[in-house]
């Protein structure tokens, strides 16, 4: 299965927050699954980082890049067909 992470899910699994569900948990730890987190997810952190609403131990895109690849989580890029979509 593939599963895309969002932004909350990304930040509550990469700093162990044990309000991430149990479900949610099993789904990202499973290996036979896919999981994805989008490049979207990482220019929102960018944004509460920079308006000072999100404290990261480092640098959003050394964080980000850190964490997605120590978690086997590839990065989605967007383009415009993917904007496309999400309009229909």
């Amino acid at each position: 299965m593939r599963v895309l992470l969002d932004t909350h899910v990304f930040l509550l699994w990469v700093e162990g927050d044990r309000a991430l569900p149990a479900k949610v948990r099993a789904a990202l730890a499973d290996q036979t699954n896919e999981c994805l987190i989008s490049l979207v997810s990482a220019w929102e952190l960018a944004i509460k980082a920079g308006l000072g609403k999100l404290k990261l131990a480092f640098p959003v895109k050394r964080y980000v890049v850190e964490h997605a690849a120590a978690n086997g989580f590839p990065m989605l890029d967007i383009c415009m067909t993917h904007v496309g979509r999400v309009g229909s």
